[in-house]
């Protein structure tokens, strides 16, 4: 299992964030202050919301380890053309001590008039529910929010229709819910009277682990030319779980925002244990670091209640002499079932000295790293 050395160089976002060990534990952690209100902030508190607005539940976390679970689970209960009681998204995280919010929005256009509802969950047990309802505008035309769909453009200029992100470049995997190891596809209809227009897709972390909120992670702007096409966004480090807003303008005006997550993908109950690097296939010599010739050996065990799993393993150049930080260099994976394995990786002339990290995912969710320096 491997692939020669790549020698493209991606540019992308350096991310540093941790990953938490989490445990079973008595916690004493509390919600408090907890409010409905129209902004990320908690300034503008309110039970009655307008169709055009996002929803923002905020409050803070006391007395809570770093491993506390929160989810908030919103439901429709009594609105116009929706079923009663009706669930409509639910959000999971973990957090500390301290202040924390979680937004809603719909692309579909405004809210329904009516009455909603949000289950705040703290480790698994409700906490408390909030009930606010959704008042119809009775004065002007509603804006578009970040998730709306912008007013058509004048006669004459570039527009989107039929916007979507999904797993692939063939669009065969339509989605808006993407592993860590994933790449992000948005994929779009380019009706441009001229030929061509202008098209910049900007990334941003909403609420993901380690990021601040409303964080631009990465952008890309290029010229396409009228019909179907798509765009991309690539990560050589693992995608930080949670929610990210996409906004596509065309020609520099706002066209269309998408909302996508981040999620859990290894539901299968799978682990990786005993990951360590070695000189050899049999992994009896161990090693961290490697001369500038021969193959660099990944060993690990895997064991899994079910049928296979797919396993694979990134390597990235984290701090290598001539080459961009964190580029992709290789990879190997395969699907597998319960055993012990070795991923080999190798390069056609001497590996640049420099450090090197190979990211292990299982079913895409990011579970181990291990380090290695060529000298």
């Amino acid at each position: 299992m491997h692939k020669r050395f790549v020698s493209f160089v991606a540019i992308i976002l350096a991310l540093t964030f941790s990953i938490l060990a989490c445990e079973v534990s008595f916690s004493t952690a509390k919600v408090e202050n907890l409010r409905m209100a129209r902004d990320e902030d908690g300034n503008q508190p309110t039970t009655q919301f307008d169709p055009q607005d996002v929803f923002y539940l905020v409050g803070e976390l006391a007395n809570a380890p770093d491993d506390t679970q929160l989810k908030a689970v919103w439901s429709a209960v009594d609105v116009e053309g929706v079923a009663a009681n009706s669930e409509i998204q639910t959000y999971e995280t973990t957090s500390g001590s301290g202040k924390f919010w979680v937004r809603l929005s719909r692309d579909a256009g405004p809210w329904p008039a009516g009455k909603y509802k949000v289950d705040l969950y703290l480790n698994d047990e409700l906490n408390q529910s909030l009930e606010f309802e959704v008042k119809a505008s009775e004065v002007s035309q509603p804006q578009p929010t970040p998730t709306e769909v912008a007013p058509p453009p004048p006669s004459g200029q570039a527009s989107l229709s039929n916007v979507h992100t999904s797993l692939d470049e063939a669009d065969a995997q339509p989605s808006s819910l993407f592993a860590q190891a994933d790449t992000i596809y948005t994929h779009f209809n380019l009706d441009a009277p001229q030929g061509s227009a202008q098209i910049k897709g900007t990334l941003t972390a909403v609420a993901a682990e380690g990021i601040e909120p409303e964080t631009v992670f990465t952008e890309l702007d290029e010229s396409f030319s009228a019909g179907v096409q798509w765009i991309r966004f690539t990560n050589t480090l693992p995608w930080p779980k949670g929610v990210y807003r996409i906004d596509l303008f065309v020609d520099g005006e706002p066209a269309q925002s998408l909302e996508i997550k981040v999620v859990s993908t290894n539901t299968s109950g799978a682990q990786i244990q005993d990951v360590y690097t070695s000189l050899d296939q049999n992994g009896d010599q161990p090693a961290t670091v490697f001369p500038t010739t021969g193959s660099i050996y990944v060993q690990f065990s895997l064991t899994t209640p079910g049928p296979d799993v797919h396993v694979s393993g990134v390597m990235i150049a984290r701090d290598v002499q001539d080459v961009e930080p964190n580029s992709h260099v290789t990879e190997a994976g395969g699907a597998l079932a319960s055993g012990s394995y070795w991923f080999e990786y190798f390069n056609d002339g001497p590996w640049p000295v420099g450090k090197y990290v190979v990211y292990i995912y299982l079913d895409g969710e990011f579970v181990q790293q291990v380090e290695v320096e060529v000298q």
